[in-house]
């Protein structure tokens, strides 16, 4: 499963860059800022404590950093090769351990810089185009299924508010469930990515990471 995971690891990469880049295009100007529901949900004791940057959450134990270098050179590779230009900034990667059934699952965290003041009323422009994403992918010949409309909801006490989606990428070789978050803070829209190889369907796992989510505030 890892094998056939790394041959068809460039279908996993178009997808998310697909669909973040379009993200990028799409933010335009800004609203009054609202409020949301709270999506908060319970974590495991077990869960571990994990830092990346200014984030700080409690998550699955054992997972570990990797190479993100290499991701973020795959991603502006397959942007160059559909003309695009990849605005987003691959800054850390994480991965599982090794699952019973040989898989291994990642975690990446990356910002847009949008270069202006942006609040979380600025996403809600892009919960339709991105659940009409699914056809878009359909029609470069990816099978991809929506498995989660893209929605917008507040986590840990009104600490995060993110924007949530959840789509099923798979060929003969490969299913990956993607959970996407995108948090607006300053002048950047943050994106935590989690490809999961393992359960074959839409879990609570990214919002255990954003339930327990903390961001350090940017220095004036």
């Amino acid at each position: 499963m890892i094998k056939n995971y790394h041959r068809n690891r460039g279908v996993r990469i178009l997808a998310l860059l697909l669909i973040l880049t379009l993200s990028a295009m799409l933010l335009g100007g800004c609203r009054k800022r609202s409020e949301y529901d709270d999506a908060s949900v319970s974590v495991p004791d077990t869960y571990a404590s994990y830092d990346v940057g200014d984030f700080h959450f409690r998550f699955e134990a054992g997972w570990e950093s990797t190479n993100w270098d290499e991701l973020s050179s795959t991603m502006d590779g397959q942007a160059a090769l559909l003309g695009l230009t990849s605005n987003m900034a691959i800054y850390w990667r994480m991965y599982s351990p090794t699952t019973a059934i040989g898989t291994v699952n990642y975690l990446d965290f990356g910002y847009f810089e949008v270069g202006r003041e942006v609040q979380t009323s600025d996403l809600e422009k892009l919960m339709e185009p991105l659940d009409e994403q699914a056809s878009t992918l359909k029609k470069l010949g990816i099978s991809c299924d929506e498995l989660q409309k893209a929605r917008i909801r507040s986590y840990n006490r009104a600490e995060v508010e993110a924007l949530t989606y959840c789509y099923l990428v798979k060929n003969e070789y490969v299913t990956d469930v993607v959970q996407v978050a995108l948090i607006a803070r300053g002048s950047r829209v943050y994106t935590i990515s989690l490809n999961d190889f393992t359960s074959g369907g839409d879990t609570a796992l990214l919002e255990q990471l954003l339930s327990t989510l903390t961001i350090d505030e940017p220095e004036k």
